[in-house]
């Protein structure tokens, strides 16, 4: 797909005669394009509001606009698939060759990526003010310039700007309509589903009408109640009818989580299972027959302990476009860190944490299932029975979420693990 557009009256237009030089950070621009050929992964960060016309320097647009090709042609990003594409593109010598690939890999910043091409946009979006301001101020001293045009072409311009920092246009609810008729139409012709994801607990689809995008459905129980059992088993589930799932487990190590799933899977107790050298010969056969069925199925996992709201945001991203996953499990929400600005409060970090899910669950277009702790007020109580109240260190959890689902006991149906949820739609 073709995305480099000509764009060289921002260049032409300056105020060079004027002793100044237009916005630019070179050095940032070899940076972040470095840090992307070097860790492909990387461009999903900024890959909705970077595009070839955004650098300033042409050598850095070709570069841009190769890797874009390899990544709309699902083909690795690396030094030579790039240095390969830009030689299909004939722009290798213009860039400077091999050599110049080479040079700009030197000194990456992949951590700073995302921070580093919002410079690169705010230099961009500077110079186009210059140009847009430049022509207005040339056409202004023309005589034979009508101001009425010119006052439209000033509007023009302001809207064009202020179009390039938002993320999506607005719609009219003439467009939104026509848009919702479609998928309307669809639906009743049986081209499209209007349910979510289906589980295999019946009782949770009918109350739930299943997982849909972007709901935020709070998974939340004390320690032992069974919530992150019940995440493996709807997991499982979802992805042994051909769905595409994400956790992030944030408590359990990828291995962990396998031996749960595994032990779901055969009903092998976990803890029997760790002690392979103890398996029985049968149940060593159901260990390896189980971990081949897992393996075939399409379920992303990330372990990393203590990540930010900002990385779940950009590993989601990730999660998305590189594996196509259609929802995403998280275990647990109290173990992701706030960003720098919001640390002291812990109750303000998990509402800014639990906005932040709700933000991705909408943007992605996917349902997420975040485990949540509850307080120990529930083990005070009677009967032991969970309210909303008792969500742990926010009440901006449930008021974001979609619904929450109560673990109560832990239950065995069918020799796979589940729990006695209180389920309750927020909204």
């Amino acid at each position: 797909m073709e995305r480099l557009e000509t764009h060289t009256k921002s260049q032409k237009i300056s105020l060079l005669d004027q002793g100044k030089i237009q916005p630019q950070a070179i050095g940032i621009e070899e940076s972040v394009l470095g840090a992307i050929i070097l860790r492909g992964s990387l461009l999903i960060q900024i890959i909705d509001f970077i595009t070839p016309e955004t650098f300033y320097k042409d050598s850095h647009k070709y570069i841009y606009q190769a890797i874009l090709n390899l990544f709309d042609k699902n083909s690795p990003i690396e030094g030579m698939t790039v240095i390969n594409e830009l030689k299909n593109m004939g722009m290798l010598e213009a860039v400077g060759g091999p050599y110049y690939i080479t040079l700009i890999c030197a000194h990456p910043e992949p951590l700073a990526i995302e921070f580093n091409a919002r410079i690169i946009k705010e230099k961009f979006m500077a110079r186009e003010v210059i140009r847009a301001g430049s022509e207005l101020v040339s056409m202004a001293f023309e005589d034979t310039t009508d101001i009425f045009d010119l006052a439209d072409k000033f509007a023009q311009e302001a809207f064009n700007l202020s179009v390039g920092t938002s993320k999506e246009a607005s719609q009219t609810t003439k467009t939104i309509a026509d848009d919702l008729g479609i998928q309307i139409d669809k639906i009743r012709s049986g081209a499209i589903r209007q349910d979510g994801l289906q589980s295999h607990i019946p009782s949770m689809n009918r109350i739930l009408y299943g997982f849909k995008a972007p709901d935020v459905l709070i998974l939340a129980g004390r320690p032992g109640s069974g919530k992150t059992a019940l995440m493996v088993s709807l997991v499982l589930g979802l992805a042994e009818t051909g769905h595409s799932i994400g956790i992030f487990s944030l408590e359990m190590s990828k291995k962990q989580l396998m031996y749960r799933m595994v032990s779901q899977k055969t009903g092998i107790p976990y803890q029997k299972l760790i002690d392979v050298r103890g398996l029985h010969e049968n149940d060593f056969f159901l260990f390896k027959k189980a971990l081949n069925e897992i393996s075939e199925l399409k379920i992303v996992i990330d372990d990393n302990g203590g990540i930010t709201a900002r990385q779940l945001k950009s590993k989601s991203k990730e999660m998305r476009l590189l594996n196509g996953v259609e929802m995403i499990f998280i275990d647990y929400l109290q173990l992701i860190n706030g960003d720098k600005g919001s640390r002291g409060n812990r109750e303000v970090e998990i509402s800014e944490i639990s906005r932040g899910i709700k933000g991705i669950a909408k943007d992605l277009d996917i349902p997420i299932m975040p485990l949540s702790q509850l307080s120990r007020k529930v083990e005070e109580r009677t009967g032991n029975r969970p309210k909303l109240s008792d969500l742990r260190e926010s009440g901006a959890i449930e008021q974001d979420s979609d619904a929450v689902m109560l673990c109560i006991a832990q239950l065995i149906i069918k020799s796979r693990q589940t729990q006695q949820v209180i389920i309750q739609r927020s909204k």
